[in-house]
């Protein structure tokens, strides 16, 4: 049994998570990727009923993702409990639940909180370098007479 066009538009819309290329989510519906883009902007995603079903899945997959992100924390302490060398793997898993629960919530993906310590770090770098130009110039006015 084939699908139909609204079962396309539906699951078109569950994928387009903001991350997925009309690419990808074509290749997963199966239609292509121009025809992606048309059902993206269908006026039936925006009808209530279907705005409900998406965000019931939606919220369906932020509990399946829960799940796996402390499945993976569980296993993760046990790796390190039993001192196995190989916990990557494991951690790969919950980085992935965690940035798929972030696209489900429309949450950035990535931890601004290093690029805003970077940034502060270089400031920090910039004023100490002035201050220590400014005390110079502070040393060279005491020399004068």
């Amino acid at each position: 049994m084939k699908p139909s066009k609204k079962s396309k538009i539906i699951a078109c819309g569950v994928l387009d998570d903001g991350v997925r290329s009309n690419r990808e989510i074509g290749r997963t519906v199966g239609i292509d990727h121009h025809a992606v883009a048309r059902y993206l902007n269908h006026p039936l995603l925006n009808d209530p009923d279907v705005q409900r079903q998406l965000a019931h899945h939606r919220k369906n997959e932020i509990v399946a993702t829960d799940f796996l992100i402390a499945k993976g924390r569980q296993r993760l302490i046990e790796y390190l409990d039993q001192e196995v060398v190989q916990p990557i793997p494991v951690l790969a898993i919950v980085d992935r639940s965690f940035q798929q629960r972030q696209l489900l919530e429309a949450k950035p993906t990535s931890i601004n909180a290093w690029d805003k310590a970077q940034e502060c770090m270089a400031e920090i770098a910039k004023l100490e370098k002035l201050k220590e130009a400014l005390d110079e110039i502070k040393e060279w006015k005491s020399d004068l007479p």
